[in-house]
């Protein structure tokens, strides 16, 4: 047999759409012809270095296929002076890869904690994030060790999830929050997998089900309340930033490029950070709106924690204290909390009495999304609290 130095390559045609991986293959050339074989190996082909027949920044799959390089390179040695088929020997390479690379279970000690799974995943990927997005990891590590201080993998269930989850939405937390808390969970129970760990519970298939809860706007009588409500030097600020906030449909982002120097006319034209888009409002003679931005020419700008806090005060103080039901999942039930209106209210809060009220009003949906920067009707529609139900319960 003629030596011919073994390559690697992807099946781009064959990405999963679940996982986002393809098979690596295996190729070889003897006595002029081409054999193949598919591993035991998927990868994502954003991290495959076809120049270096590697995977980037993924230690693990780079020595899986150094193992299988230097096994080629002794069955070739052992078979190159015997007459064996092609056939022969693909399959008796294939046999030995089965038998010597092929995933096996690790016995790890009694004591090793998921904790030190996370650190090796964090270690591990540290680069590819975002210092951010690290922060948020550590959170979650965090979060965890305050409530299972020794959680070894064994332990990960379902009903292990289920009552971390229960857990945070006794913290009010929001849903999407701990849906990405779980996210960064998921991604350290895989590199587990990676690793050849078994994990007891198929973490693919868990679903976050935490509570649904109620959209939160203000009535027309609510806002007069608030407006009204007496308040301290810093709870003005807080207030009149809110209020100005529900008259225009802003975001709390936004508010930082809101100056009085941006109004050409009636019209305040400043860049949305979070889509990095020109936005203008006009802004009338005679409007609340104006009025505000004239007191203040900039609003100061506090943390959405201060003002959230302070707003649930001023809305306690408005009796704003209409009770808003809540349904939240507990084990395998549903289990319905009953909450004053005032606990619910929140910063965002502002821009969906906006997009409420400007709806009762009278003005066309179409005109609202688009001014909200929505990407579709569907997302303005659940946005205010208005089902399809409700859109087709217009028969008279």
């Amino acid at each position: 047999m003629r030596k011919q130095l073994p390559s690697l390559y992807l099946n781009k045609q064959r990405v999963s759409k679940k996982s986002g991986k393809t098979p690596l293959f295996f190729k070889h050339e003897i006595h002029g012809k081409i054999v193949k074989f598919q591993l035991n190996i998927k990868v994502n082909p954003e991290y495959w270095n076809q120049a270096l027949q590697q995977v980037e920044s993924d230690t693990t799959l780079t020595q899986k296929i150094t193992q299988i390089r230097e096994l080629w390179k002794l069955l070739f040695h052992i078979g190159k002076n015997d007459n064996r088929s092609i056939e022969m020997f693909q399959q008796m390479f294939r046999e030995k890869i089965n038998g010597e690379v092929r995933k096996k279970p690790i016995d790890l000690k009694a004591n090793f904690t998921f904790y030190e799974l996370f650190d090796k995943y964090m270690e591990q990927y540290k680069n590819r994030y975002a210092h951010t997005h690290l922060k948020k990891f550590l959170t979650v590590k965090n979060s965890l060790h305050s409530y299972y201080p020794k959680l070894a993998y064994q332990e990960l269930t379902t009903e292990l999830f289920d009552n971390y989850r229960d857990k945070l939405v006794k913290r009010q937390l929001t849903n999407n929050y701990i849906k990405d808390l779980f996210k960064i969970i998921k991604k350290a129970c895989k590199f587990g997998r990676s690793l050849n760990i078994t994990i007891p519970m198929d973490i693919e298939e868990y679903r976050v089900e935490t509570y649904k809860g109620k959209i939160i706007w203000l009535s027309q009588d609510e806002l007069a309340a608030l407006e009204a409500v007496e308040c301290t030097e810093s709870e003005q600020v807080v207030k009149d930033c809110f209020l100005f906030r529900c008259y225009t449909g802003l975001r709390h982002s936004d508010m930082k490029h809101v100056d009085i120097l941006n109004l050409k006319g009636n019209r305040l034209e400043f860049n949305i950070q979070k889509q990095g888009k020109l936005h203008g409002i006009t802004l009338s003679e005679g409007t609340k709106s104006l009025a505000l931005l004239k007191k203040y020419k900039s609003f100061p700008i506090t943390s959405g924690q201060n003002e959230n806090r302070k707003l649930k005060i001023l809305c306690q103080r408005a009796r704003i204290n209409d009770v808003i039901e809540t349904y939240k999942r507990s084990g395998s039930q549903f289990l319905t909390e009953a909450t004053p209106k005032y606990r619910k209210i929140s910063g965002h809060t502002a821009r969906r009495t906006f997009a409420r009220l400007a709806y009762e009003k009278g003005v066309e949906l179409l005109k609202l999304s688009k001014f909200l920067g929505h990407s579709s009707l569907d997302v303005t529609l659940g946005y205010i609290g208005i089902t399809l139900a409700d859109q087709e319960n217009i028969a008279f």
